[in-house]
């Protein structure tokens, strides 16, 4: 008996967010699963999206849930510009390191400069996408009761 409950207050519950081990369990009908490059999301038994980060698969969740795909679209788009962009900043870091050529340090020094910029812009698209799901996911709560699915 309080095996259903807690079935039916936490893991069936439309609005909760939980960890189950590794895994993280969202709205009833999301697995956020961590993998070797980030954190897959599967929908059902469907994978859905690949994130680098939890905070971002969670507020994908959200906005999947609200059937917002214009923000979930470029949330997964921002969260890899970021990830490639970081990339791409280590590998010019590196090529600066051990390059005797000057020539060659004066181009890298300005490809790292352009991805910096680059990755900064990724950053706060990435931050706007999920700021814009938080606000969402709380103007989606009439009051306290609805957050944890308690009926009047």
């Amino acid at each position: 008996m309080l095996e259903r409950m807690a079935r039916e207050q936490f893991r069936d519950n439309p609005n909760a967010i939980f960890r189950m081990g590794e895994d993280i369990r969202a709205f009833g009908r999301y697995l956020i699963h961590p993998a070797q490059d980030g954190y897959q999301i599967f929908r059902g038994a469907t994978l859905a999206a690949q994130t680098d980060s939890s905070r971002v698969a969670i507020s994908w969740c959200i906005a999947d849930k609200l059937n917002k795909h214009d923000l979930t679209q470029e949330m997964i788009w921002a969260d890899q510009a970021v990830t490639w962009r970081t990339r791409e900043i280590e590998y010019f870091r590196h090529t600066l390191a051990v390059s005797q050529d000057l020539q060659k340090k004066y181009v890298v020094t300005d490809r790292l400069n352009d991805a910096l910029t680059k990755l900064r812009y990724a950053q706060d698209r990435l931050d706007k996408c999920l700021n814009l799901a938080k606000y969402w996911q709380h103007k989606g709560f009439n009051d306290e009761t609805s957050r944890t699915g308690i009926k009047n």
